[in-house]
């Protein structure tokens, strides 16, 4: 086995260990490889900007053309046009890379109706913001995190009700394990 392989599942095994003690703040699967955490920067019921904040680890190489990363959320005011996405700040980090990626990520916006676990229809009219990468943003590397700072508002600036947002988790103040934002690579989920 080469070293990569060896480092790549000693990092598995040490990151599995961290969420089994860190307790019930990680309450959702991940993949074994693969683990997605995040929190809303901004707490606040009503606001005017949505601020969702994501991190990423990966224990194996992920091409981040491939990757989305889906944040939900419903739509509170009529207007015309589609919401704000903006990225504040988007870096890959670990033994093999230190990059700023901000100016490579952008989000695309689409009207959906999220299935409920029952099987009933969603009532309330929801969106998405798809949150993709430049083909030049490169490759996360095995044993590396890319942390996103975004930003998600109305065309005219009107308030949000985020108790009402499906990826909206009121408790988390920092990154958690969870699968509120779903991230899918290559198609498929991994979360």
């Amino acid at each position: 086995m080469n070293r990569k392989k060896i480092f790549s599942k000693l990092m598995v095994c040490l990151l599995l260990v961290a969420c089994v003690v860190s307790g019930p703040t990680y309450n959702a699967t991940a993949t074994p490889y693969t683990v997605i955490s995040s929190y809303n920067q901004v707490r606040t019921r009503y606001i005017n900007t949505i601020y969702p904040n994501v991190k990423i680890y990966t224990a194996e190489d992920l091409d981040l053309s491939e990757l989305v990363i889906t944040y939900w959320f419903v739509v509170d005011n009529d207007y015309d046009d589609f919401e704000q996405f903006f990225c504040d700040y988007a870096h890959m980090s670990g033994p093999y890379q230190n990059k700023n990626i901000t100016s490579k990520v952008h989000g695309f916006f689409q009207d959906v109706t999220r299935p409920r676990p029952d099987g009933k229809p969603q009532t309330v009219y929801t969106h998405i913001v798809n949150i993709y990468f430049d083909d030049s943003a490169g490759t996360l590397k095995a044993g590396s995190t890319l942390e996103l700072k975004t930003r998600i508002a109305a065309p005219d600036w009107s308030t949000f009700d985020q108790y009402n947002d499906p990826s909206f988790n009121p408790t988390a103040t920092t990154y958690t394990v969870g699968d509120d934002v779903i991230v899918y690579y290559m198609g498929t989920p991994l979360n």
